[in-house]
């Protein structure tokens, strides 16, 4: 990080007039040290959370949204190709992490340590672009919050896109502000950074066009057509930085996906009647990240009656969420509110875990971090309105960062992590304005003194409102301990977990459904049915029917199987698998009174709708084709079914299953599956 220049020079040594922004601040050996020592305090702590982290179940056992991360990238270092058609994600992250998984082999620890550098790379960023505008002092206290402030260490300790996300956006606005007036070179780095950042978290690119006007803003027309240049530099360079995926999306893909497929459905799930702006899910979806994009794109093709396309999926629930926002305004409105509200409230939204369980549970040392976003908001108003018009000018880079980021948060749904990289600016108009209340009532300015306290003292209650308590020790996140250590096969400490669930909330259905499945783990069916039922009787849209049915089949209750399949694909119409398993059950199942071939082809058919190239729907219908007699028919599916299936291992056991049951099509005879 160059020393500034101080001249009113662009960096490409273009004489220009100049700005209405403060003068650079040169730096002194005095700055070097306290950079040096912001990025050691950060790199520090966020190593000895990483120390602590390895106790959490979930260090070695990543979930949702880590876990798709740690798969993409596995498949990235083995050669394999986790999508086949567009990105449903964007994929930086996983680029990244599996060039590193293919030196150094799948790993846990590493990518930690390197999200900590990272972290503390952001720390030393925040302290250059403070030290900019505000000076030495200003830059400290900028850079040691963000050292400290613990929601950044936590999700610096997560396999998740955020810490690359700040630090890229950080580094994308230090070249645009790293000098008074940045010339075609720091435009065009900046617009590299912000590119990258798409890549990682699309919903950047709402700042893109907001930086492109800065020079306007701050300096109007004059000279537009030099200032024309350079935002078309930063905006070629974001956009030959994207173009690859783009590309690569439309040969896999057939269609121009820019970057990923599924912000229509994230549209959809912060925009409509039952969303409440902070749930990362919808009713009726399962909450693992592939099993609520299947049933998302499921419902879509169920709605438009065909099979849709990625782009087509995500089209659709963009229409849907803007249909809602049409027919009701009112709430959409009331909605968009409750989001903004949130966004600047000090609680940390949960997603994917519980922040305040989570961290104190597993992470002492983040007791000792105290400061939230909460105390910072207030002092960085302060800061705002301290800065004045002029200065806010100049500054338009760091403002309109956050207020374009913001929006973009806003659209979609409120959560901790997503508002994450909004937070560095919220620091450092916080450290500006807590420095100016300092230094107003040691120069004895008590009116300005007494402004600024009564601004903190009026907005804290507006964004204390939410109760916290029950966070930090709340049903779900012991739901989500249980799971894991189920996973683990540690089931003591899982089913201690799940009945510490029950205890705090005794009507919880994902705590009966998760004892439902450390039941069945170790081989006790009855009582794992009995937990099952009851999550299904406290919330008739949990996806646990299939888990259910195959229990009661394993103990021959072969109609009550089939009452819990109808009874599933009833309460969740977009799950194709539920109707997969209906069929089958109804065309293979030994008992002849549970047995429906009419029935068992109809499901069949009408889920083909929108999956006809479904090799358990294929191989479904020709076992119903065949309990009807029609082994023909039958045979001609099933072989469909088998040239569908490809060549690989996993294959293997059901080209084997599926073969052994042509031939018995070809004898004339149906299949029983028990």
């Amino acid at each position: 990080m160059s020393s500034p220049e101080t001249s009113p020079q662009s960096d490409d040594g273009h004489e220009l007039k100049a700005d209405a922004s403060a003068s650079p601040s040169r730096w002194s050996g005095l700055d070097w040290v306290w950079l040096i020592a912001v990025m050691l305090v950060a790199l520090v702590i966020r190593l000895i959370y990483n120390h602590q982290l390895q106790s959490s179940p979930f260090f070695d056992h990543p979930s949702i949204d880590a876990k798709l991360h740690v798969d993409w990238a596995t498949a990235i270092a083995e050669g394999r190709s986790l999508f086949d058609g567009v990105y449903a994600r964007a994929p930086l992250y996983p680029w990244l992490l599996g060039i590193l998984y293919s030196i150094v082999g799948v790993d846990f620890v590493i990518p930690r340590v390197l999200a900590a550098m990272m972290g503390a790379g952001s720390c030393g960023l925040l302290y250059a672009i403070a030290h900019r505008y505000f000076g030495r002092w200003v830059a400290a206290l900028a850079g040691l919050v963000a050292a400290t402030y613990w929601v950044s260490v936590f999700f610096d300790g997560e396999l998740l896109v955020e810490p690359l996300t700040v630090f890229l956006n950080l580094l994308g606005l230090w070249f645009l502000v790293r000098v008074e007036r940045p010339g075609l070179a720091s435009w065009g780095l900046a617009g590299v950074c912000f590119g990258l950042s798409a890549l990682n978290r699309p919903n950047v690119l709402l700042v893109v066009p907001v930086l492109a006007c800065w020079p306007i803003v701050t300096y109007g027309l004059k000279q537009w057509r030099e200032w024309l240049v350079r935002a078309l530099a930063f905006g070629a360079a974001c956009v030959i930085v994207i173009l690859p995926v783009t590309v690569r999306n439309y040969l896999k893909g057939g269609e121009a996906v820019l970057i990923a497929s599924n912000g229509g459905f994230n549209f959809y799930i912060g925009n409509n009647p039952q969303s409440d702006g902070l749930m990362a899910v919808l009713p009726g979806v399962r909450p693992d990240w592939w099993g609520g994009m299947q049933d998302a794109a499921a419902i879509a093709q169920a709605n438009m009656g065909r099979a849709l396309s990625a782009g087509e999926v995500s089209s659709f629930y963009y229409r849907a969420a803007f249909r809602f926002m049409r027919d009701q305004p009112t709430q959409a409105f009331r909605l968009m509110m409750h989001k903004l509200r949130y966004f600047w409230n000090d609680v940390e939204v949960p997603n994917p875990y519980n922040l305040y369980f989570f961290a104190d549970k597993y992470t002492p040392i983040v007791r000792f971090l105290p400061i939230s976003f909460g105390m910072l908001v207030p002092f960085a108003l302060v800061g705002v309105l301290l800065s004045g018009k002029r200065r806010l000018v100049g500054q338009f880079p760091l403002w309109g960062y956050g207020l374009a980021y913001m929006v973009g948060i806003v659209a979609f749904f409120v959560t901790s992590r997503f508002r994450l990289p909004i937070v560095p600016i919220v620091i450092l108009y916080a450290a500006f304005g807590f420095v100016e209340l300092l230094r107003s009532v040691a120069n004895r300015k008590w009116v300005l003194s007494a402004v600024c306290v009564l601004a903190v003292v009026l907005l804290w209650p507006f964004l204390h409102t939410e109760d916290i308590a029950g966070l930090k020790d709340h049903a779900v996140s012991y739901c989500k301990v249980a799971r894991a250590l189920g996973e683990q096969e540690r089931f003591e400490e899982a089913e201690a977990a799940c009945q510490k669930a029950i205890e705090k909330e005794p009507e919880n259905p994902l705590a009966y459904e998760i004892e439902g499945e450390l039941k069945l783990a170790q081989r006790d069916l009855r009582g794992g049915i009995k937990s099952l039922k009851r999550a299904i009787k406290l919330d008739a849209h949990r996806p646990v029917y299939v888990m259910l049915a195959d229990a009661l089949i394993a103990t021959n209750k072969f109609s009550e199987a089939r009452r819990i399949l109808e009874q599933g694909v009833e309460a969740l119409p977009g799950q194709v698998e539920l109707k997969f398993r209906l069929a089958w059950l109804l065309a293979t199942c030994t008992n002849p009174r549970v047995r429906d071939g009419e029935k068992a082809l109809q499901i069949a058919n009408e889920a083909m709708v929108n999956q006809s190239t479904s090799v358990a729907l294929l191989d479904a219908k020709a076992a119903a084709l065949a309990e009807l007699g029609r082994y023909q028919e039958a045979g001609v599916i099933a072989r469909m079914a088998l040239e569908s299936l490809g060549m690989s291992q996993d294959e293997l056991p059901l080209r084997r299953a599926l073969s052994d049951r042509i031939k018995l099509y070809d004898a004339q005879r149906p299949y029983r599956d028990r």
